[in-house]
């Protein structure tokens, strides 16, 4: 059994460990607990699937609401607002890189060095109908480089799907720790009619991997409940909902152990990007559609990055999203 199969099935244990300790409340009107399946892949893609820089993500997450009567330990670093609903979740997350030249074992400079990052993350989430807003923290620990096992996870998707198979893995980021802290809030700018919904966004991460400040937001034209009625887009009144939406976002960056090998052990990646490469700015937007049947729900979006370093193209990428309350 390797690495990466005993990480999924420590995970799906402490998932599951969760929900007693928890102590969900059974609300009324919003789903206490919930599952989110995320997959981004150059696969899902419309056209041209270019399986450059950014080639694989899977996020597995579990949420609950907090017992309003008997507040966790936990809740006590998590910032909250004053008033509004708390929940708490656990994830396993893991992403990989790669150069957009992968048909040799050597290493081409310039390009974009293979690198692998996993995590177990802690999330929790403040969210205020009232107030329009939501906040949310999450804690994550991890690893970045060949302990991830991705290597091992894209040669075999890649044979089970019949494409070429990636030649430079031997010269990925080398390992390294991976503990972040990421932040976010949201809040409503606009809502002129029921079909048409604008929030605003800004965000931070700071960490070992990567640490960088963003702003953005959301569009959301269609047929939908408020935003804040529940922390998933699933139907507490309607059975249906469904809607398209764009998510652009401008992040600064200060710097990216993904490109530039880990904090702890760069120096023994066998090839990463110069400081000076690194660009500081880019532009990130997801267009896509959201279709929600009572307590399920599927997302789909397009997304792109700007390029991240000198001479870079843009990142492409497609995301699918399955959401299931309970």
């Amino acid at each position: 059994m390797n690495l990466s199969t005993v990480f999924v099935l420590k995970t799906a244990f402490v998932l599951s460990s969760f929900s007693l300790f928890a102590q969900p409340y059974k609300g009324a009107s919003k789903n206490p607990q919930f599952i989110r399946l995320n997959i981004e892949n150059d696969m899902l893609v419309l056209r041209e699937k270019t399986d450059r820089y950014f080639t694989s993500g899977t996020r597995l997450e579990y949420l609950t609401a907090a017992n309003t009567s008997k507040p966790s330990r936990l809740e006590e670093i998590i910032p909250k607002l004053r008033e509004g609903d708390t929940y708490l979740g656990l994830s396993f997350a893991a992403n990989m890189y790669t150069p957009k030249d992968h048909s040799t074992e050597a290493i081409v400079f310039g390009d974009r060095p293979y690198a692998g990052w996993a995590y177990i993350g802690f999330t929790g989430i403040s969210n205020s109908e009232t107030k329009a807003t939501r906040l949310k923290t999450e804690y994550s620990l991890g690893a970045i480089g060949p302990v991830t096992q991705q290597e091992k996870m894209q040669t075999g998707l890649h044979k089970l799907v019949d494409r070429p198979l990636p030649k430079g893995w031997k010269n990925q980021i080398a390992n390294d720790i991976a503990a972040n802290v990421f932040f976010s809030a949201e809040k409503r700018v606009a809502k002129p009619t029921e079909y048409l919904d604008v929030l605003g966004l800004v965000e931070t991460n700071i960490g070992t991997v990567t640490n960088y400040m963003g702003l953005g937001g959301l569009v959301r034209v269609g047929w939908f409940e408020d935003y804040f009625k529940n922390v998933m887009p699933l139907s507490t009144k309607k059975d249906w909902q469904a809607f398209i939406f764009t998510r652009p976002t401008m992040r600064v960056v200060m710097d990216n152990s993904l490109l530039q090998g880990g904090v702890f052990n760069y120096y023994n990646s066998p090839y990463v990007i110069p400081r000076d490469d690194l660009k500081h700015i880019y532009m990130e937007t997801a267009f896509g559609y959201s279709m929600t049947y009572r307590n399920f729900n599927m997302t789909y979006s397009q997304n792109f990055r700007t390029s991240e370093f000198k001479d870079a193209k843009t990142m492409f990428w497609g995301a699918m999203a399955f959401s299931y309350g309970f």
